[in-house]
């Protein structure tokens, strides 16, 4: 008797086997590449089973920002920008790459009342004049003696240095001297 049960479990794991092959675990028929008559493994049999693929998309899928990038490909070069406006400075980063852009700010921006910054000294019909920038405002080719009524208050120009690039203003009470590209925020 134990010889027939044995049997009985043979005949059953066989069964259940044929069961499964036949329900087409193991591919489910013949691919639509060779329906179409197209050869595994040619692009022909890839265009067929591409044209019978029919895949919904997800929702995850509609919301998906990656962007996949290949690793050996140089990005298109990088650009730093740095940012000063009259009442605040900022020092802003930004970093362009093939259509993407990220920026990064400091976690601590300076906020200031006023800004004076020197842009350049000049020599214009013989005489040295000076371009100075107060609030985000442009006050250009300022002689010695000049005074120039800015959002500051007025600015003296006491004297300009062109061989040390360096020019001394008179702002109030108080005298600064900055050289060209130096900026003074209060």
């Amino acid at each position: 008797m134990e010889r027939s049960h044995m049997r009985i479990m043979l005949g059953l794991v066989v069964c259940v086997a044929l069961a499964v092959s036949a329900a087409g675990c193991g591919g489910g028929g013949t691919p639509a590449a060779t329906q179409a008559g197209a050869v595994p493994g040619t692009p022909q049999a890839a265009a067929a089973e591409a044209a019978t693929t029919t895949t919904a998309p997800s929702a995850t899928d509609q919301l998906s920002t990656f962007e996949s990038k290949d690793p050996f490909i140089v990005p298109a070069a990088a650009r730093v920008v740095s940012e000063t406006t009259a009442s605040t400075t900022e020092s802003t980063t930004a970093t362009t790459t093939a259509g993407a852009t990220t920026t990064t700010n400091p976690s601590e921006v300076t906020v200031y009342e006023h800004s004076l910054k020197v842009l350049s000294i000049d020599v214009a019909n013989g005489t040295t004049v000076v371009s100075y920038q107060v609030d985000g405002v442009v006050y250009q080719d300022q002689q010695e003696g000049d005074v120039s009524s800015t959002s500051w208050g007025e600015i003296k120009v006491v004297s300009i240095d062109s061989e040390g690039q360096t020019v001394v203003l008179l702002q109030g009470s108080e005298t600064r001297t900055l050289q060209v590209g130096q900026e003074y925020a209060k």
